[in-house]
């Protein structure tokens, strides 16, 4: 890498991939008669996946400090979604919010910004305008996320009792589902069904126990917020009908967990 000219894409996924390959394909695994010792040993691929893009992290900060621009370059590490690898009976992405699919790193580096953890939700629709204003670029006002800048730089605390919201319209769900974190707390709603799931990730990490019957007042309360916020922005569908001879593309797009049976 040189410092004329953009540096091209980096995409672990490419499609037009042409090199070796370094693993299977995971996706439509069959648990078979040992599903304890399969579940296992996807489990180690989708680990040695995660190091193998770690490594290639790692490169890529080696190579801005060679060039010298590491004290000049913001960074976000971060990623879209998550994968169940049968914690609950599910596999994959796209069916559901537990935190096995939403909750991913999100990571700020760069000059000016305070160095530590931050015990909040946060949201990746957060991440464009926090980069605009870091950069002196004005925020477009069509971008829903808020700004964090802020925050990291140390200049103002994290608002208490933020919450974040995401939705699952994938055709791989059973219907669809948002869900609104606030505090300790997390709603699931399903859009069709009306179906209330009510969770305290501090006492309930693994969101195994439903409190919506016991704290009815809260739930209510976490379901007018997440109507409110469902409501502020138009339901809009960019999804395109595919040519069932396209099987290349289908392919692709099934691995990637975009498609389902639905």
């Amino acid at each position: 890498r040189t410092m004329e000219g953009p540096w091209p894409l980096f995409s672990p996924a490419d499609p037009h991939w042409g090199g070796p390959k370094f693993g299977e394909n995971i996706t439509d695994v069959p648990l078979g008669a040992n599903p304890d010792a399969k579940a296992a040993y996807v489990r180690s691929l989708y680990t040695g996946e995660i190091e193998y893009l770690d490594s290639h992290v790692a490169k890529l900060l080696r190579t801005l400090d060679d060039l010298g621009l590491r004290d000049n370059t913001y960074i976000v590490f971060t990623s879209d979604h998550g994968e169940e690898l049968w914690e609950r009976g599910l596999y994959g992405h796209g069916h559901s919010l537990y935190d096995e699919q939403v909750r991913v790193p999100l990571i700020y580096a760069g000059p000016g910004l305070a160095p530590r953890t931050v015990e909040a939700p946060g949201s990746a629709i957060d991440i464009m305008p926090t980069l605009a204003e870091l950069l002196g670029v004005k925020a477009d006002e069509t971008w829903h996320g808020q700004s964090i800048a802020p925050i990291l730089i140390g200049r103002e605390k994290w608002p208490e009792g933020r919450s974040c919201y995401v939705q699952a319209t994938n055709y791989t769900a059973p219907e669809p589902l948002q869900l609104v974190v606030s505090g300790a707390h997390k709603l699931i709603y399903g859009t069709e069904t009306q179906r209330i799931e009510l969770y305290s990730l501090a006492e309930d990490a693994e969101e195994r126990y439903n409190l919506a019957e016991e704290r009815p007042d809260l739930a209510a309360t976490l379901r007018a917020q997440l109507s409110k916020w469902s409501e502020s922005f138009p339901s809009r569908s960019f999804v395109e009908k595919l040519d069932p001879s396209q099987e290349d593309i289908l392919q692709q797009l099934r691995a990637a967990g975009y498609l389902g049976d639905r």
